[in-house]
């Protein structure tokens, strides 16, 4: 389990990663759900991904910086989200977790990571793993926020041998929410080799 505090360099981080996307007039509350509910999945499923704070703060990153190419146009936005952030010089990321960030926004909706997308395949072995986990997961955390409501409150994981059951806290139930987020696991499923079920609690 990750620990909740930060490091000095990680709020640092963070703050120029919301200070970037504010600038792009992303959506802030649908952008702040995506990253809590991709950090909670993220902490609970530490034993299937075996990553850690480096990979999480890439993770977070993404997931406030998915919908930045909205302002673009919002048909190829994932698209656009990733151009906007593999240009931008003033992101506080290095090549690499530049290039992560970027394939992790890319990912967060329609096509899955394939050997014949260019920008996926400059990537080095260990990266792609990354884009891979990562990715699924966001996929997943976007999904239950379909509706931009922010009625996910919370959620809890468990692992089991063959499935990964996520268990929904939610003022109301939302079938845009749960249909969403179940369309989206394709990723999660191929990657971590279990199914994917979501269960809503009131």
């Amino acid at each position: 389990m990750i620990p909740g505090d930060r490091t000095e360099e990680e709020r640092a981080i963070m703050l120029k990663v919301v200070g970037f996307a504010l600038t792009k007039e992303v959506e802030k509350e649908h952008a702040q759900q995506v990253a809590s509910l991709s950090l909670i999945l993220f902490d609970m499923l530490s034993s299937l991904h075996n990553m850690g704070r480096e990979e999480r703060i890439l993770l977070e990153s993404a997931a406030i910086l998915h919908d930045v190419g909205k302002i673009k146009g919002g048909k190829s936005h994932h698209k656009w989200s990733r151009d906007i952030i593999l240009q931008s010089e003033s992101l506080p990321f290095d090549e690499t977790s530049r290039k992560i960030v970027a394939m992790l926004a890319r990912y967060h909706r329609r096509s899955l990571p394939d050997e014949t997308h260019e920008d996926y395949m400059q990537l080095d072995e260990v990266s792609r793993a990354k884009v891979d986990k990562l990715s699924a997961i966001l996929r997943v955390a976007d999904g239950l926020d379909k509706s931009h409501t922010n009625i996910v409150k919370g959620l809890v994981c468990s692992i089991l041998d063959d499935k990964v059951v996520v268990r929904i806290v939610a003022e109301s139930f939302s079938d845009l929410d749960k249909i969403s987020s179940q369309a989206k696991s394709e990723l999660f499923e191929k990657v971590f080799r279990r199914k994917f079920a979501i269960e809503w609690l009131p």
